[in-house]
């Protein structure tokens, strides 16, 4: 074969204008072989050769012969091509109707469009690089892109008595889905860029450009339980990467839901750390923060024990926060986060009221020990935060900046919006000296009004407690709640107790109609949540107000209870 191109090149050179070695090409039926070459393409330049050998018989008396042969081929061509049109017409029921320029295709029956009608999309979270979840590909592990940094805060352990500085970490979320398989093959291709991308810069762009360094797993309805323990491990060894840690991987997760929480409570900007996601993605992120912490306290970590946070929880239920003398305000606030993963949504309406005339009870004597937050301060950051709103966020850890090409954030993205809780009118100092020489004399508000404005934080959070309480475990009920006797609260849940069966399998199943749910909770903080003006009003929002009217005349006589 490597022979035939120098062949056909020679034997062109003969026959041109030399009609005794044309009639010999023809006669000899090497004609018809020549025009096989020619639509040979497997040799290189075999097919360009012979069609020019051909070309020149074209223009001779043997014309009609190379025309006969070529017209042959291409007959058979479209005779081929329409028998497998017709074909692939048949298959799917179609026809041709009318012919000329106004023919066009029909389908004989519904069979195709029923075909098309049948086909799929996928109906919850999908993969931002492959566009599939787990409705096409449910062995295959999601995980969400998030954004990881130390912080420490002031806690008391539930195992023992003295309290002591700890690190925890926050998350923030942009809530961008992926694959773990597709994350690996397009970090294998953007190290291989010129120049390299590293894992985390690669993923920053497929992020939305928001910075990320973790990869919080999705346990699916079909997810591999080996594969997601292997994530979880490598999604917690990342964090403990960042900065080493002495509380258990349970309380990790309690503080990350909790200062999560606390970011909506006080409006504090979600996108200050990764420059990118708001209130509308973290809160999509958050069951999966859930997800993620029942599967360490029942599932995963052999240090955390069920057991030791019910009794903690309970002991908090049936205290008297009047004879506590220097309350905790960082293990208040986690027995009340953990109570999402402690407690049956019958147990949490059973419990609500005593929990709530605990915390106020808290936050109203922390506020008398430890002072308040100037709230005329609309540039406030969450260094100025009462510690009891948002602690852990107004002290970072040394080298928790892993971003070296980070830009400085301005303090004023920083700023806590309290526009809906604050009076217009009202400035800080710095802005008030920097406006006029003489110093600007803050308008006056009652005693009410100053607690309820030091409180509305607190309030919004433990609504967002009964929101998540509600949309998790609503339809899960247990007939079984243990009721108060005698100054007593039992709290007993194993692992497999019927109310966590369900809740982790709705976590799995249910996702797409969790996060819907959750868009509607968003929509109820923005809506009434942000917007209530009195204590009366927030009762009546989280469901007390008649508990409280059928042991007190009115709602002051509620608040002055909770002030002694």
């Amino acid at each position: 074969r490597p022979s035939l191109s120098p062949v056909l090149r020679m034997v062109t050179g003969l026959i041109v204008a030399h009609r005794r070695s044309q009639e010999q090409v023809v006669s000899s039926g090497v004609l018809a072989l020549v025009h096989r070459m020619e639509t040979d393409t497997r040799v290189k330049r075999v097919a360009e050769n012979a069609s020019f050998l051909l070309d020149e018989l074209k223009d001779s008396e043997f014309a009609d012969e190379v025309r006969r042969l070529r017209d042959a081929t291409l007959s058979a061509k479209k005779k081929k091509a329409e028998e497998k049109r017709q074909q692939i017409m048949q298959q799917l029921n179609l026809s041709v109707k009318n012919t000329g320029e106004g023919a066009f295709i029909q389908s004989n029956t519904d069979a195709f469009l029923t075909e098309c009608s049948n086909i799929e999309d996928e109906s919850g979270i999908e993969c931002i690089v492959c566009r599939e979840g787990f409705s096409f590909k449910p062995d295959e592990v999601l995980g969400i892109y998030a954004f990881a940094r130390p912080v420490e805060v002031d806690t008391v352990r539930i195992n023992k008595s003295s309290s002591s500085r700890e690190t925890c970490y926050t998350t923030v979320s942009h809530f961008n889905v992926i694959h773990y398989s597709c994350h690996k093959a397009s970090a294998k291709v953007d190290a291989s860029m010129r120049p390299p991308k590293t894992e985390w810069e690669g993923a920053t762009i497929r992020n939305l450009k928001t910075k990320c360094n973790n990869l919080l797993p999705i346990c699916g309805p079909a997810t591999n339980p080996v594969q997601y323990k292997r994530n979880v491990s490598c999604y917690i060894d990342r964090l403990h990467a960042l900065h080493a840690t002495n509380l258990t991987n349970f309380e990790c997760c309690v503080y990350d839901l909790r200062i999560l929480l606390s970011r909506f409570s006080s409006r504090i900007s979600f996108s200050v750390d990764a420059n990118g996601g708001g209130p509308s993605h973290n809160m999509l992120y958050l069951p999966f923060l859930v997800q993620l912490g029942l599967y360490i306290l029942d599932d995963y970590d052999t240090t955390s024990s069920r057991a030791m946070y019910e009794k903690a929880l309970c002991s908090f239920i049936v205290s008297d926060m009047s004879n506590t003398s220097n309350p905790s305000y960082e293990l208040i606030y986690f027995l009340m986060t953990s109570s999402i993963f402690l407690l049956s949504y019958d147990e949490w309406l059973a419990h609500r009221y005593t929990l709530l005339q605990h915390f106020l009870k808290f936050n109203i004597k922390h506020r008398r020990l430890h002072g308040t937050l100037t709230y005329g301060s609309q540039g406030a950051t969450p260094a100025s935060l009462p510690q009891s709103h948002l602690p852990g966020l107004h002290r970072n850890l040394p080298g928790d900046d892993l971003w070296e090409d980070d830009d400085d954030i301005d303090d004023e993205d920083d700023a806590v919006e309290f526009t809906d809780v604050v009076p217009p009118q009202m400035g800080t100092a710095s802005s008030a000296s920097a406006a006029a020489p003489s110093p600007v004399e803050k308008p006056k508000v009652s005693e009410e009004t100053d607690l309820f404005l030091f409180l509305k934080p607190c309030l919004v959070f433990i609504c967002l407690i009964n929101e998540l309480q509600t949309v998790l475990k609503k339809d899960i009920r247990d007939p079984t709640t243990p009721a108060t006797k005698s100054g007593t609260v039992i709290i007993q849940t194993s692992k497999n107790a019927p109310w966590v069966v369900q809740c982790k399998e709705a976590l799995k199943t249910k996702q797409s109609k969790i996060l819907e749910a959750l868009k509607e909770v968003l929509e109820t903080i923005n809506q009434d949540l942000y917007q209530f003006e009195d204590v009366q009003e927030f009762l009546d929002l989280f469901g007390v107000l008649p508990d409280v009217l059928s042991e007190n005349e009115s709602v002051e006589e509620f608040m002055s209870k909770l002030k002694k």
